[in-house]
């Protein structure tokens, strides 16, 4: 097997376990905001919920949930054009594989930051 297969199987791994990970914390995230949601219909307040439900490391663990996502989505993506370049595929062949344009397979071969990235 190549590095670059290696290297994309590697990365898919982690994408799966992060996608896993961000999952259950969503589903814990929206249990929270469930409940957060019936005490302040039932009269609570904003603050008293969000003081009660440390709505600040809520917030920080749903941002490190959805960074290390975007992480590995991006590693897998960078690994799969890689791969797919060892193999022979041309950019614009990869730009099909991945639904989208040879021109950006391009800067993921040459592993460009996207914009906002």
């Amino acid at each position: 097997m190549s590095d670059s297969k290696e290297r994309f199987l590697e990365a898919v791994q982690l994408y799966i376990e992060a996608g896993e990970q961000l999952a259950g914390g969503i589903v814990a995230f929206n249990k929270m905001n469930r409940s957060g949601l019936a005490d302040m219909q039932a009269g609570m307040s904003v603050t008293e919920s969000f003081a009660i439900r440390d709505s600040a490391e809520w917030s920080r663990s749903v941002t490190s949930l959805l960074d290390a996502f975007e992480s590995t989505r991006r590693m897998t993506r960078e690994s799969a054009a890689e791969a797919l370049m060892d193999e022979g595929r041309s950019t614009r062949e990869i730009g099909t594989a991945f639904g989208t344009t040879r021109q950006w397979a391009d800067r993921l071969v040459h592993k460009v930051p996207e914009p906002g990235a």
